[in-house]
């Protein structure tokens, strides 16, 4: 039954000038607190999610910062760009994925996004539920692409390497420049690798080991993606593709993939006009 409150005409005038105080002073702390939460809602656009503290999120960026949660709660949020040329760049041992990044080649935003993909992310193919490392291991990369657009993300070029051709690739290449959180110091077959935060430039010879090695977790992902954008970066120049030194087809020969001496000819045009806009090098989290 509904409680209620009987008005006394009788109770003791003092204790009603007293709560009668009491009640305005509440009613005014309410009204303040009311036109402060309205002046920053105001500030914030008038937006609740601004105002808590959740950040609005662009087209081009991702709720979560964990790489599997983001891939699962917002797969065609990833790019901004839907025009953009998406490619899977994987390298393994052989059997397990040593790391795995997405690249999108976006000429209407003239920048080129490096998005890094935990072998763990869940994946669903033929029904069945796996690991992208698991999905590798029992399939291959081009099923792993398919389950990839199953998630909204289109992937049309992909390459795979292994470690031995992945060192070989950048022995050819040349050094990194490599940007590092913090300083690190670890051993790996009696070899001591340490670097200073800030930019380093990493041999061919040790970039594996230090993309390997001097991380762990989410901030191994980030790394890996900031070398493979750096690996862009340095070479992938309109100077390397003019240039008809034999490079490409040295290059293609190491590793697997579906991007053929044919692409080479028929876009190195389109690919000079593209990175002679300087465009930007972007890592996602």
């Amino acid at each position: 039954m509904r409680n209620t409150d009987y008005i006394d005409f009788n109770r003791d005038t003092v204790r009603t000038k007293t709560r009668k105080r009491i009640f305005f002073a509440v009613f005014a702390a309410l009204f303040c607190g009311a036109l402060i939460f309205t002046v920053l809602l105001a500030l914030n656009d008038f937006s609740i999610e601004k105002f808590i503290g959740i950040e609005e999120t662009g087209t081009s960026d991702l709720i979560e910062d964990e790489s599997e949660t983001e891939m699962n709660e917002e797969p065609a949020e990833l790019f901004s760009d839907k025009d953009a040329l998406g490619m899977l760049f994987l390298c393994s041992d052989g059997k397990e994925i040593t790391f795995c990044d997405i690249i999108s080649f976006s000429k209407a935003e003239n920048s080129v996004k490096v998005k890094p993909v935990s072998p763990e992310l869940m994946m669903t193919y033929g029904n069945r539920e796996l690991t992208l490392n698991e999905l590798f291991s029992s399939f291959g990369v081009p099923e792993a692409v398919s389950a990839f657009s199953e998630k909204g993300i289109e992937i049309s070029r992909y390459i795979s390497v292994t470690e031995p051709n992945f060192k070989a690739l950048i022995q050819k290449l040349g050094n990194i420049k490599v940007y590092f959180p913090n300083d690190v110091d670890f051993t790996v077959d009696s070899i001591r690798y340490q670097y200073f935060s800030g930019t380093n430039e990493i041999s061919s010879d040790a970039l594996l080991s230090v993309m390997k090695n001097a991380f762990s977790g989410d901030s191994a992902l980030s790394f890996q993606a900031q070398a493979v954008a750096g690996i862009i970066e340095t070479y992938f120049t309109p100077e390397f593709f003019e240039s008809d030194n034999g490079m490409f087809s040295q290059l293609i020969n190491l590793i697997n993939g579906n991007i053929t001496a044919f692409d080479y000819a028929e876009y190195k045009n389109d690919i000079i006009s593209f990175l002679s806009g300087n465009p930007d090098i972007i890592v996602l989290s």
